[in-house]
């Protein structure tokens, strides 16, 4: 338990490094092009490329390989594992490349389809831009794989940390032509050229310890394995990215500045989201799939359910602060540059309900990364196609009811009810009513701790627009949340901050 523990603490550290500079990269693109038509095209499509992979089933191979290998890795047959690498190489290769070529010659329905709101100037610049950015799914369909590879080999770090390659190339390309008219070609440029820098880099460490080229098209054995459990899972991942889909497909016809407020709204809460994912998914299901090889059942419930709570239980307070303060953390994240205090408000009420949507990350990631482990890829594909579906159904009528911001509140209900229905199918293999009370404590410590904050904030601090002030009032908020929050944790008995400290010395 504890070897995890300095994974998740080595893991964090890379991924808050790396996120730090992919916040200077979003303010800096968002200070430039505002919420404007420029920032719907380019917010839009270069989203496209990687939901392109998961659509097409690509992005199903990444847990596959890595519970698959995970277990395989355990036993040491590294031979068996570069074999498999290698076989899969190829074939990737070839089917993406096949892919590519057909989403190049079709990108002008794929746009009509997914982007059905854009018409006129916005559709043609629409077209021109996917014309560079959609090659970068070949890179993706690559580097997913490589990264699910090196995650199995228990090698967390350097892949995550190459990843800054990406939001370098992208910084760099805003200040070659520092207009309005031509920056979305040139970030557009600065993401395809960072994805196959990252993409070359990745295959040169690779090569160093394998001759990957030796051309290899026939299935090995475990390569098959692989193969089926991916086709297992595909209508999971498809009807995910249907539903993904949905949001911009629909917030496309809210007129310009709908699409890219949503996005602005879910790339901070998303940032914190991505830095749980990268943090504990990968590590924990690679752990959990060694574990299930070699220990006992009563230690890998303990092992799960620690790393499940402790995540929880320390992501609570980031979301408490960000739904009681949503105007100071938007004012001081986007207020230059193009942005106005019209464009915060319009901002403010997607982003209350993404915040809140970081919770069911987690609720969601834990006991997904359990069923990977255990290959149970059938019933997650039950469970999840019953919700994506229910999810695309939420999206349509929430935005007949409360417009575009409907999206970020069905999003809130979706992936609350994925996580905690596979959270309840978890009784199959741990005994998930021995933990029902230490959930009840989280839940109604988080509650007392935002109707006390709330109450004192609205009673004492006064709305600013000024950079100190907003300043100063965010810092008191965040520390009133946090002392009130880990104070009420000690009468509940929640000492998980206790728990890591321990782990970690």
């Amino acid at each position: 338990m504890k070897d995890i523990y300095k994974v998740f603490s080595g893991v964090f550290l890379i991924t808050i490094l790396l996120k730090l500079l992919d916040i200077g990269k979003n303010l800096l693109i968002a200070s430039k092009l505002g919420v404007s038509s420029h920032s719907d095209i380019y917010l839009s499509i270069i989203s496209i490329p990687e939901s392109l992979v998961v659509l097409i089933g690509f992005d199903t191979i990444r847990g596959v390989v890595n519970s698959e290998l995970s277990s395989i890795y355990s036993d040491k047959d590294n031979h068996e594992m570069w074999k498999v690498f290698s076989n899969l190489f190829h074939i990737l290769i070839v089917a993406s490349l096949a892919f590519l070529c057909l989403i190049l010659f079709f990108r002008e329905n794929i746009i009509q389809i997914l982007l059905p709101g854009f018409s006129g100037e916005k559709e043609f610049q629409a077209h021109n831009i996917a014309l560079i950015i959609f090659p970068i799914f070949f890179f993706k369909a690559l580097t997913g794989f490589f990264l699910a590879f090196f995650y199995s080999l228990k090698k967390f770090y350097f892949p995550i940390l190459l990843s800054s390659i990406i939001s370098i190339s992208v910084i760099i390309s805003i200040f070659i032509y520092p207009t309005t008219t031509y920056l979305i070609y040139n970030l557009s440029y600065g993401n395809l050229a960072g994805n196959f820098l990252y993409f070359l880099v990745l295959l040169f460490i690779l090569k160093q310890s394998y001759n990957i080229f030796i051309v290899n098209f026939k299935l090995e054995k475990l390569s098959k394995v692989i193969l089926k459990e991916c086709r297992n899972i595909l209508l999971l991942v498809f009807l995910n990215q249907v539903y993904l889909f949905s949001r911009n497909y629909l917030a496309s016809f809210f007129g310009d500045g709908a699409i890219s407020s949503i996005n602005y709204a879910s790339s901070i809460t998303g940032l914190i989201s991505m830095i749980i994912f990268n943090t504990v998914f990968s590590a924990l299901l690679s752990n959990l799939s060694s574990s299930f090889v070699h220990e006992p059942i009563l230690q890998i419930e303990e092992k799960f359910f620690n790393t499940y709570f402790s995540v929880l239980y320390f992501t609570v307070p980031i979301v408490l602060i960000f739904v009681i303060a949503p105007q100071e953390v938007l004012k001081l994240v986007y207020m230059r540059g193009e942005l106005e205090i019209s464009d915060i408000n319009i901002i403010k009420y997607p982003f209350i309900w993404e915040s809140l949507s970081i919770i069911s990350t987690v609720i969601i990631l834990m006991p997904l990364s359990l069923y990977l482990a255990k290959k149970n890829y059938k019933l997650l594909t039950i469970i999840g196609s019953i919700i994506f579906l229910l999810g695309i159904a939420l999206n349509f009528l929430f935005t007949k009811i409360f417009g575009y911001v409907g999206i970020s509140i069905a999003g809130l209900c979706v992936g609350m009810f994925y996580g905690l229905i596979l959270l309840y199918y978890t009784k199959s293999y741990f005994r998930l009513k021995f933990y029902f009370k230490r959930f009840s404590n989280i839940f109604i410590n988080s509650l007392l701790t935002f109707l006390i904050a709330y109450f004192i904030k609205q009673l004492f601090f006064i709305d600013s627009d000024d950079f100190l002030s907003l300043s100063i009032n965010l810092l008191l908020i965040s520390l009133m949340v946090l002392i009130t929050y880990f104070l009420m944790s000690k009468l509940f008995g929640l000492n998980y901050f206790q728990k890591v400290v321990e782990k970690l010395l």
